[in-house]
């Protein structure tokens, strides 16, 4: 009984780090080096040679510098975050938005990573797309909506 209780636990240890360790990406750089890392690649990266492991996707601008405003101050944009599923329309549409705007994004498919799944029910979303604008978010997509919040 109490070994059973052992293997049990030594279990639930392995399961839990697996969960973990889901959100990883895989990327080779302008040298030909491989990197695994739990973070983004650098813009240096090129896009093609991006792996997004399961759980994670996501679109880096081809824009490096910051956008600059008329009187050309440099302006940070907020970091933009999508929880989203790869069937759901209104993904498609922010996704295609996203990119054909050069806005920089990172995409967490909520069916395919528990971790992110976990982060959605905790930022309280309960439809697709989530999606976070620096501190603000918006649940759905609408063009309008999104550009009211994403500015500097």
């Amino acid at each position: 009984m109490r070994f059973s209780c052992i293997i049990s636990a030594i279990g639930l240890i392995l399961l839990t780090a697996s969960v973990s360790a889901a959100e990883l990406y895989k990327w080779v750089d302008d040298k030909g080096n491989t990197h695994y890392t739990d973070s983004p690649p650098p813009s240096s990266a090129s896009e093609q040679n991006i792996e997004q492991l399961p759980g994670i996707n996501g679109y880096a601008a081809a824009e490096t510098e910051p956008r600059a405003a008329g009187n050309n101050a440099a302006l940070t944009m907020p970091e933009v975050i999508m929880y989203a599923t790869p069937w759901c329309g209104y993904c498609k549409k922010a996704r295609r938005y996203f990119q054909q705007n050069n806005i920089a994004f990172r995409e967490y498919d909520i069916e395919s990573s528990s971790s992110a799944h976990r982060r959605f029910k905790q930022l309280g979303g309960n439809g697709v797309p989530l999606i976070v604008i620096g501190k603000k978010k918006i649940s759905g997509f609408s063009v309008a909506r999104f550009e009211s919040l994403y500015q500097p």
